[in-house]
């Protein structure tokens, strides 16, 4: 077991260095996201940016053992997106960046990635939020859901 905890120490290591941008096993503060993201992680940007503003690190370059802690107190915490979070999630299938998905593109996407929902609950969300031409809105699909 411990040469496993060793192997994922190891791991995290590679993972960090490839954002050290100068070589000297740091880190930028607005890079700790990144790299906890890399590892697997999920973590809402309002709690990384408070971990750094409580740790005194804004602005500064952190090193490894200073990350392993933050990645430590984070891989115990539940993720829950945001408003903020959402919009940007749904931004990578808006590739003419209009603001607007295809609601059959949605409906794959809730019904196949994560958790998944079945046919009739898509149907309740994006029904209502489908223009003629089939395209959803998506910013004002999430605050919809998110008020309901």
């Amino acid at each position: 077991m411990g040469d496993e905890n060793e192997e994922f120490l190891e791991d995290m290591k590679d993972t960090f260095s490839i954002f050290d941008k100068k070589g000297d096993m740091k880190v930028e503060d607005d890079q700790i996201i990144n790299v906890l993201r890399s590892l697997g992680l999920n973590p809402l940007t309002s709690d990384v940016n408070k971990i750094i503003a409580d740790s005194d690190l804004k602005g500064k370059r952190v090193d490894f053992e200073t990350f392993y802690g933050i990645y430590k107190q984070m891989s115990g915490q539940p993720s829950v997106g945001t408003y903020e979070d959402m919009v940007e999630g749904l931004k990578t299938f808006d590739r003419e960046q209009t603001g607007h998905i295809s609601g059959a593109e949605l409906r794959h996407i809730l019904s196949n990635i994560g958790d998944r929902m079945t046919e009739k609950q898509c149907d309740d969300i994006i029904s209502h939020q489908e223009d003629q031409t089939g395209l959803v809105n998506f910013e004002h699909l999430i605050k919809f859901v998110m008020n309901a």
